[in-house]
């Protein structure tokens, strides 16, 4: 769960309200007008809260499809709306793990800051499973989500990375940024959070999907087969 606050207007907006009370209090602890509910997709455990958090706090709430409970507003790829007084939302449609995952991009114009929240499409190091989707799916996915900024933050739905970074240095075992990241993981001292676009270009193997190792390691060489066999070595790793 997040919230997202723009400090000049105290208005912001939560993301995959799941546990009500917890984020409602928070919000009221930082003295956060909540204005806006984006959920990520329609999976229980992200948008299960929506209806007790909108008891408390009616807002617009956001999603991808119907399946969204609470739903108001359901957005399309590419659509646009702002938070407060200076940032910028763009929703991402990014199909497969649910064909409703919406990734959400922000910017903020006043201080340059840019983030995306990825629900369960994107984790640091991994992917979701491809529950109602295909690998085509989810390449595609991936690759709208690195066609943004380098510096761009990734906040994702769940922390999975000491396992995901353990899979992926057994694919790619000479990758120094994946070790470094396993290491950190390892030691406990790693969230997901803080990570960014430009890191997952350099430690995501679903992403690196040209790589010699993790090619050699799938036993494929079309990057969606790639993206297919590593979603079935992950599930069973």
């Amino acid at each position: 769960m997040y919230i997202i606050v723009d400090d000049a207007t105290q208005s912001g907006v939560v993301v995959d309200p799941y546990n009500a009370k917890l984020i409602t209090a928070e919000a009221k602890k930082l003295d956060v007008k909540i204005t806006t509910l984006l959920t990520t997709h329609h999976h229980d455990d992200h948008s299960g809260g929506n209806v007790d958090f909108l008891k408390s706090t009616p807002v617009p709430c956001f999603g991808g499809s119907s399946k969204v409970p609470g739903l108001t507003h359901q957005v399309v790829d590419n659509e646009t709306f702002k938070i407060g007084a200076s940032i910028d939302v763009k929703c991402i449609h990014t199909p497969c793990h649910t064909q409703d995952s919406i990734c959400y991009f922000l910017q903020d114009s006043k201080t340059g800051e840019r983030a995306v929240f990825t629900g369960d499409t994107l984790f640091t190091a991994g992917c979701g499973r491809f529950f109602e989707g295909t690998a085509a799916e989810m390449n595609s996915s991936l690759k709208k989500l690195m066609l943004l900024p380098d510096e761009t933050l990734v906040y994702t739905g769940h922390e999975y990375t000491h396992g995901s970074a353990k899979f992926g240095a057994a694919v790619e075992p000479t990758n120094s940024d994946l070790q470094t990241l396993l290491s950190a993981a390892q030691k406990g001292d790693c969230v997901s959070n803080g990570y960014t676009i430009g890191d997952e270009k350099k430690w995501n193997v679903f992403i690196r999907t040209g790589e010699e190792e993790v090619r050699s390691a799938t036993g494929r060489s079309d990057e969606v087969e790639v993206v297919q066999k590593l979603r079935e070595m992950k599930n069973s790793f």
